[in-house]
């Protein structure tokens, strides 16, 4: 087995590193998009990455509900 170790300077290093991060970026927003439009199996990874997200956004737009302690949930439930 051949070591061909090479070394990179700080300057191309950093150029890498935000090139990597304005691609995951990119990754992260087609993701989001296809989540959007692409039907998914219920139950699989992406159902749940799916429904979290649109939980996370109604709870943002106020949609959400909030309990104190169990007892207001008991409450709420009707229990």
């Amino acid at each position: 087995m051949v070591n061909r170790t090479q070394f990179i300077d700080e300057s191309t290093l950093i150029s890498l590193i935000n090139e990597l991060a304005v691609l995951s970026q990119a990754a992260k927003n087609v993701r989001e998009k296809l989540l959007k439009i692409v039907p998914v199996k219920y139950g699989s990874d992406l159902w749940w990455d799916k429904s979290d997200k649109e939980a996370m956004d109604q709870i943002k737009n106020g949609k959400g509900i909030s309990f104190n302690n169990i007892n207001e949930l008991k409450q709420y439930l009707g229990v």
